[in-house]
């Protein structure tokens, strides 16, 4: 599979990368929230995938790239939290928040993706790990 970019195009080992990193994210959606295998959808684009899960009082968006272009200046190999809502308002929500970026650490390093970057909520990284100049909060997963 190829999908064509202005830049760059998305690799053949990139897209099995992302489907099965989709797959644990299925997997993760469903023992976490009760929710079916199909209820996560999976959106192609020029630069990778966009993951979603809207599930009863919480949302997820996950952006899965190859390829950044410069994008808020990221680098490549990337996973971006994008979207993150619950709806209960409380202390619940940091929980949900911190064991969703146990899985994409864990699952997205096992799939050979390199950076988090978080658009929300606002998160800031230790300088450890932090990937520097980049216009949202990223960081190096090893």
């Amino acid at each position: 599979m190829t999908t064509s970019n202005t830049n760059k195009t998305l690799s053949t080992i990139a897209a099995h990368r992302i489907e099965d990193l989709f797959d644990d994210f299925c997997i993760y959606v469903a023992k976490r929230y009760g929710a079916s295998y199909d209820d996560a959808i999976l959106d192609w684009n020029c630069v990778g995938a966009t993951f979603r899960y809207f599930g009863r009082n919480i949302h997820i968006q996950l952006k899965v790239w190859e390829h950044s272009n410069g994008h808020n200046t990221l680098p490549d190999d990337i996973i971006v939290l994008s979207d993150f809502v619950t709806g209960s308002g409380n202390s619940h929500d940091k929980n949900e928040f911190l064991a969703l970026c146990h899985f994409i650490f864990e699952h997205g390093s096992r799939h050979g993706f390199k950076h988090l970057a978080v658009e929300t909520p606002i998160v800031t990284f230790t300088k450890e790990v932090a990937v520097p100049n980049t216009l949202i909060p990223c960081m190096k997963f090893a």
